[in-house]
């Protein structure tokens, strides 16, 4: 465990010139990042409320799933709820996934103007290049401390000033992220066989070589265009959305 050095008068400057590259927001900054032992510890009686929209994307829901089980696991007292109850009382820590869809849709954009509790943590799941960014980034000074799926966000969020830490989603056992044993229609049709040929086919058989699920961005354009050739010569499934609205079921 360590404490960040400090920052360098031109460090966030650096930073911000490579905001358009993940891999060089890493390198500008030396390790400023708190270990997650050091992050909002919790020391007051009460669960652990872990929250995320209910009008945002529906795998936003899913995070909150799998964090609310590794904490399970770590021994915590775990409740998970959305915007629409505000923040529950007694809690020993606020634990907001995604807070640029929790505090900018529905009953979250009042939680976003009115004062916050102490104990809250930000869990930022958009990188850098990501339009959605900014949204997060400018609550960072509110909050406890931000929790950053990805390591150059983290550095990032430490170079604003909270105590920030990169917190990779890991897997723990979970009734929500158990395995699918069928596809939904819509999913078939879009490119699988039917039936569902089950996850114990031979590779040579098996339908799909290459699947890439995402939404619109310039960079990926490129990327796929740039990759078209490659991707000719394999069964290659592309689910790509636009991404203006919220993915819902």
């Amino acid at each position: 465990r360590h404490r960040p050095a400090a920052a360098h008068g031109n460090d966030d400057a650096e930073l911000r010139n490579h905001v358009r590259s993940p891999e060089g927001a890493a390198r500008a900054l030396p390790r400023r990042c708190y270990q997650i032992g050091t992050i909002a510890p919790v020391r007051r009686p009460g669960p652990v409320v872990v929250y995320a929209s209910s009008l945002g994307n529906y795998f936003i829901e899913e995070v909150r799933a799998l964090l609310a089980a590794g904490l399970r696991r770590a021994g915590r007292h775990v409740v998970e709820a959305d915007e629409r109850r505000g923040w529950l009382p007694g809690a020993a820590l606020h634990l907001v996934v995604a807070p640029h869809e929790f505090f900018y849709a529905g009953r979250g954009q009042a939680l976003r103007r009115a004062p916050w509790p102490k104990q809250v943590v930000l869990y930022n799941t958009e990188l850098l290049s990501s339009l959605w960014h900014p949204l997060a980034e400018r609550l960072y000074g509110r909050a406890a401390a931000v929790w950053d799926v990805e390591a150059a966000g983290a550095r990032w969020a430490a170079a604003a000033g909270p105590r920030a830490a990169h917190v990779p989603l890991g897997w723990a056992p979970s009734r929500l992220l158990a395995p699918v044993r069928r596809l939904p229609r819509p999913a078939e049709r879009a490119w699988l066989e039917s039936p569902d040929p089950g996850p114990n086919l031979r590779w040579a058989r098996r339908p799909v070589d290459v699947l890439f699920v995402g939404t619109r961005t310039k960079r990926r354009e490129l990327f796929l265009a740039d990759a078209g050739p490659a991707l000719a010569r394999h069964r290659s499934c592309l689910l790509i959305r636009a991404g203006s609205r919220p993915a819902r079921p």
